[in-house]
């Protein structure tokens, strides 16, 4: 590539295994630069993507990581820096970055699975280390969304009960049943709005709650409308 007067932009015309042109245009005296050297390298663009990350820049971030594996194909910290983007979170290994490992299913996701291919031993324990993570706090996300499954339907057939009138005569686990049903039918239908949101995204933590939470009216709405 033809160096470039950095004054008025015109080409230099330098001699071959010169350091030092003189503009014939501007008359401006410049030091050329080897078209390596000024091409970024691989560690100044992983630490231009890194610090996207801290700012909550994820598309910048991504973009950059995506020019590190454009010279380097087989970088495994480009990958886990895209998982970290795609999370949208600064750093895995904090609060945040944990809770978001839980809402994706690591060994179906594309970057880390590429990361973890071309990973040295030391960032290969730190990816399986991500993946006991991931699995724990999945767990835990399913006990509570159980525990919330029995609690709600339970509380709604006491308060069913408790204020019965002529429209609701049934007792107090049949209630349960109908409630527990339609809770179960607000989990299954807020999941799969979850998936084709983005289950770490706002829309589909959004999408998730307001199914499950509308499952209670829809199932009053079911009694009242039955005559139960």
């Amino acid at each position: 590539m033809m160096a470039k007067c950095e004054n008025c932009g015109a080409p230099l015309d330098a001699k071959e295994g010169s350091r030092v042109a003189v503009c014939k245009y501007c008359g401006t005296k410049q030091t050329l630069k080897d078209e390596i050297e000024s091409s970024p390298t691989v560690k100044s663009l992983l630490k231009r993507a890194a610090n996207f990350l801290e700012d909550g820049d994820f598309e910048n971030a991504d973009e950059y990581f995506d020019r590190v594996l454009d010279i380097e194909p087989e970088n495994a910290r480009a990958y886990l820096g895209k998982l970290t983007a795609e999370l949208r979170v600064q750093d895995l290994d904090t609060y945040d970055g944990h809770i978001a490992l839980g809402f994706v299913r690591l060994e179906r996701n594309r970057n880390y699975t590429r990361a973890l291919q071309f990973a040295d031993d030391e960032l290969k324990a730190a990816l399986e280390n991500y993946r006991a993570i991931s699995f724990k706090q999945c767990m835990k996300g399913y006990a509570s969304l159980l525990l919330l499954g029995l609690t709600l339907p339970v509380v709604m057939a006491a308060i069913a009960c408790f204020f019965g009138t002529k429209w609701l005569r049934l007792d107090m686990w049949q209630y349960f049943l109908q409630f527990t049903l339609f809770a179960g039918i607000g989990v299954t239908l807020g999941s799969f709005m979850s998936k084709a949101l983005g289950d770490n995204t706002a829309a589909g933590q959004a999408a998730f709650a307001i199914c499950y939470l509308l499952s209670p009216i829809a199932c009053l709405i079911y009694l009242i409308g039955t005559g139960r």
